[in-house]
């Protein structure tokens, strides 16, 4: 199964974007999704083409939105053996309209083992089951959330 993977997607929504240049931040995802099988779609507004860096095939869509470039390439193949990576309602309906499955960047990176960033921000661990609370955390909430002492009127 090959992962074709909407790279600025996965960028922001493990929010990798923050504190580096465009080019740190790609370099980070593609050392998180470095592997067999694994393609990483980027905008470009200028020149396009594509690289090959530590495993992944690196395509940069040029006059096109790296979306376009991954739908224009699923017709060029048999989408049944694709899994696209993205977090996109549009793209992912299109991408499902040519055979191809779809799943979330946070689904993915947590199928991959790595800790995916959950909607506040916070790095989940797959290591530990949802619902799952450390006796510091649990301590945490009681002191926030616990029953406060009855106060005399």
């Amino acid at each position: 199964m090959q992962h074709w993977i909407d790279g600025y997607n996965l960028l922001c929504h493990l929010k990798l974007d923050q504190g580096c240049s465009l080019e740190q931040a790609r370099s980070r995802v593609v050392g998180l999704v470095s592997g067999a099988n694994v393609r990483l779609y980027f905008d470009a507004k200028c020149a396009g083409g594509s690289e090959r860096r530590a495993g992944v095939d690196v395509i940069y869509s040029a006059g096109a939105s790296a979306d376009d470039r991954i739908v224009s390439d699923l017709r060029t193949t048999d989408g049944k053996n694709i899994t696209v990576v993205t977090n996109d309602r549009e793209l992912t309906n299109r991408c499902r309209q040519l055979g191809a499955q779809v799943c979330s960047c946070g689904e993915y990176m947590q199928a991959r083992g790595k800790p995916r960033r959950t909607k506040t921000g916070a790095t989940s661990d797959p290591a530990r089951p949802s619902g799952v609370r450390t006796k510091t955390e649990m301590d945490e909430w009681m002191r926030l959330f616990g029953e406060e002492k009855k106060r005399p009127n």
